[in-house]
């Protein structure tokens, strides 16, 4: 029966293989343009790269492994869709309410209001142009929020049909197992 845990195994090794490769891509992605120049220092800016770990990459390590570790099989695999969705869907809500609590911290930190925005906004709009939106809108907040809910959803289906494919295999493996040992 050792050979069940190969799988569950090689399962994992494609999980790190992913996040290694999702946590070095913008690594990968600053140091290239300053390879290409020849005769300049290497800066490279480490306060950028652990910002972007920190604070895109980390939520959605940590909705992967809540997932991966807790929701899939303690819902999903046991056949218990409907908790399972429900959790997902609060999960992934808590992850974008306080995605968007970031954002429109570091929008108001990057972009403070101006007053001036602030009279625009309720005066009527001119009739040869659209009218002036201030930083501060929920349409310029929800773009963000979308794209980062659809990346959760999807980074979610994925774990799952990588568990579904292994548990397959495994199923597969255990099958075959006890088919020998009847014979």
């Amino acid at each position: 029966m050792k050979r069940l845990y190969k799988p569950y195994l090689v399962e994992q090794l494609v999980y790190i293989v992913i996040w290694l490769i999702v946590f070095l891509t913008p690594a990968v992605i600053a140091y290239l343009p300053l390879n290409t120049s020849i005769g300049q220092p290497l800066l490279f800016d480490w306060k950028i790269l652990f910002h972007i770990w920190v604070y895109i990459f980390l939520p959605f390590f940590i909705l992967f492994c809540l997932n991966n570790f807790w929701l899939a099989p303690c819902f999903f695999l046991k056949k218990k869709y409907v908790p399972y969705l429900i959790l997902v869907f609060l999960f992934v809500g808590l992850f974008i309410w306080v995605d968007a609590a970031y954002i429109r911290k570091e929008v108001s930190n990057h972009f403070p209001a101006r007053p001036e925005a602030m009279e625009v906004r309720h005066r009527p709009p001119k009739p040869h142009g659209p009218p002036f939106i201030p930083r501060h809108s929920p349409e310029i907040m929800i773009i963000p929020l979308i794209s980062r809910f659809l990346v959760a959803i999807l980074m979610i289906s994925f774990n799952i049909a990588i568990k579904l494919i292994f548990k397959s295999l495994r199923d597969e493996e255990m099958i075959k197992e006890l088919e020998r040992c009847n014979l």
